[in-house]
């Protein structure tokens, strides 16, 4: 696969010959299983297997568990009660025998590409006809079921048969441009699909860990570029929309001397969110090393044009005077070329 294009037209000439939903993973597990599965699947061996590891029993449990702490009625779940329960654990992240689907092939290539940027992940095109009777189509009362276009699989053994799939795989080095196109043209990015205050709270983590990465990126960023890489990398890893990591990133392969590296940086971060002059203003230097300065000149432009904006702001006024700088250097050297 050599593009999001080749991508797409796989997934949809798999997906002519039956009715499918989608799943995204964003590495390519050994099944495809659920997350109750996958929790106990490091203690299945010889003598512990899934015909006698009773995962329906296990998950009878965990209802029980939810009925005395959080219903607190002793009456029996009845099978409506009990799929609602489940599906409400699943999409809070809970383990249960339920596998995650959806309508879209646009969602599950997020999944797809969301985490795990360095290895290959994959696009799971099931049959719906080979499962209609263990589907589950949860209420379209919760915000992320609307915005994931869910629809559970619900094995009891927590394993779909690999003979009802067919698998398209996601290379990584497509991760980071599919995350932008999705997010460009389909509106799909965490904010869309982690969309309620459970999400964000189960996102903040994350985000956290980012942050401190991006911090001790900035802070090797003057005596120590290759150890300033490792961090805004890592940051990248845990979230592959941070703008500010790809502009910070980019200004440390503009130091290295990787100026293609450093126009993608700065073009991703301007891709998701086009309101910050740093970008532009990377970019112009990188035009500015290659001399291309007519280039240069137009991307300084687009970067004073947004930093003036914001000047009211004192801690912006030592960069605006930057940029103008830059911009006059620019100015100087198309005009010596003119003489």
């Amino acid at each position: 696969m050599e593009s999001i294009k080749d991508i797409i037209q796989e997934i949809e000439s798999k997906a002519s010959h039956y009715p499918a939903i989608y799943r995204g993973e964003s590495k390519c597990h050994r099944l495809i299983s659920s997350s109750l599965y996958r929790a106990y699947e490091k203690y299945l061996n010889s003598i512990i297997t899934t015909e006698n590891f009773d995962f329906k029993t296990l998950e009878n449990i965990i209802l029980a568990e939810y009925r005395d702490n959080i219903i607190g009625d002793s009456n029996k779940i009845d099978s409506d009660l009990r799929l609602k329960i489940l599906s409400e654990i699943q999409h809070y992240e809970g383990k249960t025998t339920f596998i995650d689907f959806s309508y879209s092939y646009f969602v599950a290539m997020f999944f797809a590409s969301t985490h795990n940027l360095g290895k290959e992940g994959r696009v799971i095109i099931l049959n719906k006809n080979k499962v209609n009777d263990i589907l589950y189509e949860p209420a379209k009362t919760n915000n992320r079921v609307v915005a994931q276009k869910s629809i559970f699989v619900t094995p009891e053994t927590g394993v779909i048969p690999g003979n009802y799939v067919d698998i398209v795989k996601i290379p990584a080095k497509l991760k980071m441009p599919i995350l932008n196109y999705l997010r460009k043209y389909h509106n799909i990015s965490k904010g869309s699909i982690y969309n309620d205050t459970i999400g964000f709270v189960q996102q903040q983590d994350m985000f956290l860990d980012a942050w401190h990465y991006y911090y001790q990126g900035n802070a090797y960023l003057s005596t120590n570029p290759d150890k300033s890489l490792e961090m805004y990398n890592k940051a990248l890893e845990i979230n592959p929309h941070f703008d500010i990591a790809y502009t910070q990133r980019g200004e440390i392969f503009l130091q290295l001397g990787q100026l293609k590296n450093a126009i993608e940086d700065f073009k991703t971060s301007i891709d998701i969110s086009p309101q910050f002059s740093n970008p532009y203003f990377g970019i112009s230097k990188v035009y500015y090393r290659r001399c291309d300065f007519e280039i240069a000149l137009d991307y300084s432009k687009q970067a004073l044009e947004i930093q003036s904006k914001i000047l009211k702001d004192p801690t912006q006024e030592s960069l605006y005077k930057d940029m103008k700088k830059h911009h006059q250097k620019i100015r100087r050297e198309i005009e010596k070329s003119t003489k």
